[in-house]
């Protein structure tokens, strides 16, 4: 759990980095929300595992906009932050490079895999009706995927909990904002995950 802690913000951008160039299978995502998983009959239920074995859909939040998470890098602690329009060149660049399909597991180098492939990727926009259930406390702006699991001992894992969501892997530089962040929103565990979506139905 992160405490009261007033750290500074910085601000995520681009400035001609690479950008986005992989997706990691995590057991504790930094956008602190946990994927949605479908089954073939109950394509729109929230559930915490899946049971059919016909569909192994995932979807899952790459980044959040304007949500703050927590970063610590050789001995410096802040909170990072994504806008809107950094997620908006991040995603048109991640699918013109071509890196849509290239998954690891817990951001390990040598551990990419093969039978994990992204059907869709969107960004939450309320106002133009793009806002998937079981999201509703995910800003606008943050970029959503899609994945089929064809690899067995991927998909194994999902529905065992050792993977809950997806996290971004990528270059980017960072600007102070001057701004900064306490008492953020921390959910410690799945029950708790699915407790706090209870009250946005």
């Amino acid at each position: 759990m992160i405490k009261d802690n007033g750290l500074p913000i910085y601000e995520i951008v681009m400035d001609g980095c690479e950008g986005l160039y992989a997706i990691a299978l995590v057991k504790d995502p930094a956008t602190m929300v946990s994927w949605l998983a479908f089954s073939k009959d109950q394509p729109q239920q929230l559930k915490c595992s899946v049971l059919n074995e016909e569909e192994r859909r995932v979807l899952a939040v790459i980044a959040r906009a304007d949500f703050p998470f927590y970063r610590y890098i050789d001995g410096f602690e802040f909170y990072a932050v994504f806008s809107k329009e950094t997620i908006k060149q991040m995603a048109q660049k991640f699918l013109k490079d071509g890196y849509q399909n290239a998954i690891n597991v817990e951001h390990n180098p040598d551990g990419y895999i093969d039978g994990v492939e992204i059907t869709q990727m969107f960004i939450k926009d309320s106002a133009k009706g793009i806002s998937p259930k079981g999201f509703e406390c995910v800003e606008d702006g943050s970029l959503f995927a899609e994945y089929k699991i064809e690899n067995d001992e991927v998909w194994a894992n999902i529905k065992a909990g050792v993977y809950t969501s997806i996290s971004l892997e990528g270059f980017f530089n960072v600007k102070p904002t001057g701004e900064t962040y306490s008492e953020p929103t921390i959910i410690d565990n799945d029950e708790d995950f699915w407790k706090y979506l209870e009250d946005y139905k």
